[in-house]
C-alpha cells in the first residue's frame, strides 16, 4: 500500500477531468478521488489478514475491475438523480489505484472471476518503482511544506474543502 502515490495519481486524474469538463461546472471535491484511491486496499487488506490469512496475496475483491465500476456507475446514477459526483469520484480514485497496482498485469485478478475463481499471487511486480515514487513524493511534500508557510496553509485548505493545493 503506497497511499500518497495512489492519492496523488487519483487527484491528478480528477484535476485533468475537471479541466477538460465544460466550463461553468462546479470544481470537484478532490478529497473523494483521494479517498477512493485507498478503497481497494482498505477493502482487501483486512479481508486478507483477518478473514482469509491462508491466501498467497492480499489483492482480492477490491482489486478487481468490478469495485470501481460499481462505484462509478452508482455515482453516475446518483449524479443523474441528485446532482452530486462524490461517489463517482470515489470510483475514479479506485480505478486509478488499479492502474498503478500489480494487478494491472494480472487479468485473473483484474477481471475476476472471468478467468478462474482463484486469485493469483501478484506481489513483487515492479516492487521497487512504487517504493521509489512513494519516497520521492513523501520527502518532497514534507520538505516543501516545512519550507513554505503558504503551502502548509493551502494543504490545510485542501483537507478542509477539497480545493487542490499544488
Amino acid at each position: 500500500m503506497y497511499p500518497l502515490t495512489h492519492m496523488a495519481i487519483a487527484v491528478g486524474a480528477a484535476r485533468i477531468g475537471n479541466r477538460l469538463a465544460p466550463t461553468g461546472l462546479q470544481p470537484l471535491d478532490l478529497r473523494f478521488a483521494a479517498a477512493g484511491a485507498l478503497v481497494p486496499d482498505l477493502a482487501d487488506k483486512p479481508l486478507a489478514w483477518f478473514v482469509m490469512p491462508s491466501l498467497p496475496d492480499d489483492h482480492l475483491l477490491g482489486h478487481t475491475i468490478w469495485l470501481p465500476l460499481l462505484l462509478m456507475l452508482g455515482g453516475a446514477f446518483i449524479n443523474h438523480r441528485r446532482g452530486g459526483v462524490r461517489m463517482f469520484l470515489l470510483g475514479l480514485g479506485a480505478f486509478t489505484h488499479l492502474i498503478v497496482d500489480p494487478v494491472n498485469a494480472h487479468p485473473r485478478t483484474l477481471f475476476w472471476p472471468l478467468f478462474g475463481a482463484t486469485f493469483p499471487d501478484v506481489r513483487g511486480y515492479l516492487f521497487v518503482l512504487p517504493i521509489c515514487i512513494e519516497a520521492v513524493l513523501t520527502t518532497s511534500l514534507l520538505v516543501a511544506m516545512q519550507r513554505s508557510g503558504a503551502l502548509r496553509q493551502r494543504a490545510s485548505a485542501f483537507v478542509r474543502s477539497g480545493v487542490p493545493f499544488l
